[in-house]
């Protein structure tokens, strides 16, 4: 149900900032081959459509040159449930929310974050809505925020990478915890006469290989 939660936060952060171009929910870091037959390991974010009886594609979130910003969502570990009750289960997650943007592209006169950084924050919701058979009680709050630091991308290994951590590209990544319960009865059957339902996502850690990267997307 994370998948499903933080979807709904990324959306509600690309309503907040018409900046950020592109808003995803949790990513992934997958292996795939690239043009010219060498291994490249980009994060990437499975499109689950809003109506869940549509297909989904694969779509990479690596910095690219023609976007003006884009953000996405990383999972630090498993979420852990923490409590129980006769009305559902109490879980909390931490997910790191990267930001990357291109200066000249928001505005030809811009160099600094923190403008950026402050109509990030002012964008996250301390709480969300409740979704009926699905989850309730969903609390939000933030606490490290790390200002291009190399290490957001360690993991990935994309084309000039070096290129896209300086001016006029900048980052920044923002360290957010969410609590959230799953009620005690969630319907999870999903069937062609059924769109309403709750599709399950599985929360994976890893690297996940793509053998065929026409089905990877590329902003």
């Amino acid at each position: 149900m994370i998948n499903r939660i933080v979807d709904e936060l990324a959306f509600r952060i690309k309503e907040a900032n018409s900046w950020i171009e592109t808003s995803v929910g949790i990513v992934l870091p997958v292996k795939s081959k690239s043009k010219d037959g060498n291994d490249v390991i980009e994060p990437i974010y499975f499109n689950n459509e809003r109506n869940y009886c549509n297909g989904a594609d694969y779509i990479s979130l690596a910095p690219n040159s023609s976007k003006k910003a884009i953000s996405y969502f990383e999972l630090n570990g498993n979420p852990t449930a923490t409590s129980y009750s006769s009305r559902g289960t109490i879980f909390t997650a931490s997910v790191t929310c990267v930001v990357w943007f291109r200066h000249t592209a928001i505005n030809i006169g811009m160099f600094d974050n923190d403008v950026l950084i402050a109509s990030f924050l002012q964008g996250i919701p301390s709480r969300l809505p409740n979704v009926e058979n699905q989850y309730f009680r969903v609390l939000i709050d933030f606490s490290d925020i790390e200002v291009n630091n190399g290490d957001v991308f360690k993991k990935y290994s994309y084309n000039d990478q070096q290129q896209f951590t300086m001016y006029p590209y900048g980052y920044f990544a923002v360290k957010i915890n969410i609590e959230y319960a799953i009620p005690k009865c969630v319907d999870f059957s999903l069937n062609g006469s059924d769109c309403h339902n709750p599709k399950v996502s599985p929360v994976v850690i890893g690297v996940t290989e793509i053998g065929d990267e026409s089905k990877v997307i590329k902003l």
